[in-house]
């Protein structure tokens, strides 16, 4: 049994270099083609179907998880859990916003403190390991896709990795890089896998 989780391709935030934490920000036309190239590389190896779709909420999500898969979003199971970062003040500001927040939320997330209304990195990690604890324990099919965010999937690592705030930026999650997850033996899961984007940029939430 193994979990695909997806991070979505570029969404028009990403390619002007805009936070945009959970704004509903549609695929730019660069995220549609790295969707398909995603599908492209699963299906190279073997992967033509997924017997379950979990989705955040937002469409930049769903909809590259409907390409991967060739399944309307209809059919998957939408799941509030699996949303990016809540950035609380953050959201709508570009990259190069200077304030000591940005600064800190780009580089340095171990000293990054959440505006009000935002999340830290560890009320994430939580967030995604409850997710993950979750998932461990349904009756899930050979193959099942995840389909999230950046912050997310870093927030994941730091859940069944260890990693700490300070690391994650060591480890870039491209658009619709893919992580396959097996279970660890444990009530949750391990990296098996990584199918990289490698032609991607790792823009933030």
């Amino acid at each position: 049994m193994q979990v695909y989780v997806i991070r979505h391709g570029q969404s028009e935030y990403n390619k002007r270099r805009i936070i945009q934490g959970n704004l509903d920000i549609p695929l730019s036309e660069e995220g549609v083609r790295q969707a398909l190239e995603a599908r492209e590389r699963l299906l190279a190896r073997g992967i033509t179907s997924f017997g379950r779709i979990y989705s955040s909420p937002l469409q930049r999500a769903y909809v590259t998880g409907e390409i991967v898969s060739g399944r309307p979003h209809e059919t998957f199971l939408m799941d509030r859990r699996l949303r990016e970062i809540e950035v609380g003040g953050l959201q709508g500001k570009s990259y190069a916003d200077p304030s000591e927040a940005m600064d800190n939320f780009m580089h340095h997330p171990e000293r990054y403190v959440p505006l009000p209304g935002g999340e830290s990195y560890q009320d994430l990690a939580e967030r995604a390991g409850a997710f993950l604890s979750w998932l461990a324990g349904r009756d899930l099919p050979e193959r099942t896709l995840v389909c999230t965010h950046n912050g997310w999937m870093h927030a994941m690592l730091m859940a069944i990795d260890g990693l700490k705030a300070e690391d994650i930026r060591k480890h870039p999650v491209k658009n619709c890089t893919v992580y396959v997850l097996e279970p660890d033996g444990k009530g949750s899961f391990q990296v098996a896998d990584i199918i990289e984007n490698e032609a991607g940029e790792d823009v933030r939430a």
